[in-house]
């Protein structure tokens, strides 16, 4: 019996797991928010997105890391999201600790012997969707071609 954990890295329900983890781990430091995680792999190509995020979209902070799990990086598929989620961890200590922001776009780290990038930016999902409703509301100009 074949096992599919290594084609596919991690499973949804192993995510919920480890996003009930890390919530657990931090709770003290979180208030009402909370952790989602969501994992993928296109061929050797890995990627996680790792959320803490307040009920009310007030807070959305989505961290992303990849790395190609390849011969030249020495690691498998699995051992690939095992270093991105434990990067990811160590970074959202250090973030709740002393509230440091990774950069927009993505960056380039060494981890372990391996190469990865990752990017992340905070944002007030309520605000964006009342700026979204203002501008829809707002009359459109002469001329304009919308």
């Amino acid at each position: 019996m074949s096992d599919t954990r290594e084609s596919t890295g991690v499973t949804p329900a192993e995510c919920t797991d480890l996003a009930k983890i890390m919530t657990l781990k931090y709770g003290a430091q979180l208030g009402d928010r909370t952790f989602s995680i969501v994992a993928t792999t296109e061929k050797e190509n890995v990627s996680i997105v790792v959320t803490l995020a307040s009920p009310n979209g007030r807070f959305h902070y989505p961290v992303e890391a990849r790395m190609e799990a390849t011969a030249a990086q020495d690691v498998t598929v699995p051992e690939a999201y095992t270093l991105l989620l434990d990067y990811v961890d160590a970074y959202f200590e250090e973030y709740l600790q002393e509230d440091c922001l990774l950069p927009i776009d993505w960056k380039e780290y060494d981890f372990e012997g391996c190469t990865l990038q990752i990017r992340g930016q905070v944002s007030n999902l309520e605000l964006e969707r009342a700026a979204d409703l203002l501008l829809a509301a707002m009359p459109k100009e002469n001329g304009d071609d919308e």
